[in-house]
């Protein structure tokens, strides 16, 4: 029965995915969010539904983009930088620990890069992109609202305390819900500075006050830091900054006051930055927070001063610590961890190649999103606010990331990518914006569109100035 109903399920999915590839981009994040293959276990029976609805997303992309339309495909020089940022991933293969754990992180991130172009090469207009923005925002609702509901239901215990997670697999550690949910808050928030008409922003705080209740019942530390720097970062963006910061100062005293205490001893905890792991007085919350911090970034540097170039694999540090044959260790002391940090998994698994082309990716898209955002202040329309707004938000998301990877193995994790996505639409957004108000000034400007795209080299004039 499971197998019918996954049958007609993906076959809707394609038939609208083919006559109409945007239509097709919305159903595919949706299903990438929600995984109803992880949710309903055995629909579809053996069938890869998510790799065909990728597979007919690309086929549609194919069809409408060069055969109907004629039209090239666009990247751009933020595009380039997460290929060659990928490409480091595959290269360190040759040189990791576990040559087969490397493939798999590296072929993970591959897909991301699919998803990323068919993005820029389907998402045209403001209109599109709200609309991908609602799709985001209600399907991380969907998380939670059913972590909430299995927190009720299905009680999860970890760490001494109860913790709400998702039913989805993929997003089911603690820790992932809470990240998923903290990173969609500033999306959430521009959303919600548009909306018109009392639903509509009804609507959306309800879900951002959902998303803060599942965020608490997570007990997740690094979800709890995340959405203080995510707040914090809007408030500081704001024209009304001299009044928010102290509104959330004391909505976090209000917060922390009715806390129950086991979540509050759980967040306790990190302030403790380190601790001995070859102590037998550590409980395993102690461990945790200690492999989390200093001394999975002292094991990391061990493995990055032996392996500087190309690192011991993507995705492969664990293998590393593991591995008998290899001296990478904590006082002697061997373990199947992960960094529980950015600086030490980008540097040990991927070394300097992977240092300096992830830092490019990012320049880039710093760089990229600056130049919008200053193209679109130029040209004074209220209509482009809440792209402004959009731009800002993302580099909330960006800060918010780095703030996690203090304590959190993050580097593959889709948002990073995503941001570049957003920002390389924004950036197209802008031209067309400044093309349509100021043609006299963009008439050289149209020749640029196809690869290697837009953005790349149409605001250099606002980085000249």
């Amino acid at each position: 029965m499971l197998l019918i109903l996954g049958i007609v399920i993906i076959s809707i999915c394609v038939v609208v995915t083919l006559l109409s590839p945007q239509n097709g981009l919305m159903i595919y994040w949706a299903w990438f969010i929600v995984r109803p293959q992880e949710i309903v276990l055995g629909l579809g029976g053996e069938l890869p539904l998510e790799r065909i609805l990728v597979l007919a997303l690309i086929a549609s992309l194919v069809i409408h983009r060069r055969l109907f339309k004629g039209e090239r495909f666009l990247l751009g020089r933020i595009s380039w930088a997460f290929l060659g940022f990928l490409g480091v991933c595959y290269l360190s293969i040759l040189t990791a620990v576990w040559r087969g754990g490397a493939l798999v992180t590296a072929n993970d991130l591959a897909k991301t890069f699919v998803f990323f172009f068919c993005f820029i090469n389907l998402i045209t207009g403001p209109k599109e992109l709200r609309r991908f923005l609602w799709v985001y925002v209600v399907g991380i609702g969907w998380e939670a609202a059913s972590s909430l509901w299995a927190f009720g239901a299905h009680p999860y215990f970890a760490q001494g305390i109860q913790r709400a997670t998702s039913l989805e697999v993929t997003w089911g550690d603690p820790n992932i819900t809470a990240a998923n949910l903290a990173l969609t808050v500033p999306i959430l928030a521009v959303l919600l500075k548009g909306a018109r008409g009392f639903l509509g922003k009804s609507f959306l705080v309800g879900l951002g006050a959902m998303y803060l209740i599942c965020i608490v019942l997570t007990g997740s530390r690094g979800g709890a830091v995340l959405t203080v720097v995510v707040f914090l970062g809007l408030a500081l963006q704001s024209s009304k900054r001299m009044f928010l910061i102290p509104a959330l100062l004391a909505c976090l005293v209000i917060a922390w006051a009715v806390v129950p205490p086991e979540y509050q001893e759980r967040y306790r905890t990190l302030l403790e930055l380190r601790e001995d792991l070859t102590s037998s007085n550590l409980n395993s919350s102690q461990a945790e927070s200690a492999q989390g911090r200093l001394i999975g970034f002292e094991v990391a540097m061990q493995m990055f001063m032996d392996r500087p170039i190309l690192g011991v694999g993507c995705g492969d540090f664990a293998a590393a610590w593991w591995a008998r044959d290899l001296p990478y260790s904590y006082h002697g002391l061997k373990g199947w961890h992960q960094p529980h940090n950015l600086p030490g998994q980008l540097l040990s698994e991927l070394g300097l190649l992977g240092a300096l082309s992830f830092g490019f990716f990012i320049f880039s898209i710093m760089r990229q999103g600056r130049a919008a955002r200053r193209a679109l202040q130029a040209l004074q329309n209220p209509a482009h606010e809440w792209l402004i707004s959009l731009t800002n938000a993302l580099v909330v998301v960006l800060v918010a990331l780095f703030a996690g990877g203090l304590s959190g193995h993050n580097l593959y994790r889709y948002n990073w990518y995503l941001v570049g996505a957003l920002v390389v639409v924004i950036v197209r957004i802008a031209e067309q914006e400044r093309a349509a108000a100021l043609p006299g000034e963009n008439d050289s400007l149209e020749t640029l569109t196809p690869l290697p795209g837009l953005e790349e080299v149409k605001f250099i004039d606002e980085w000249a100035r």
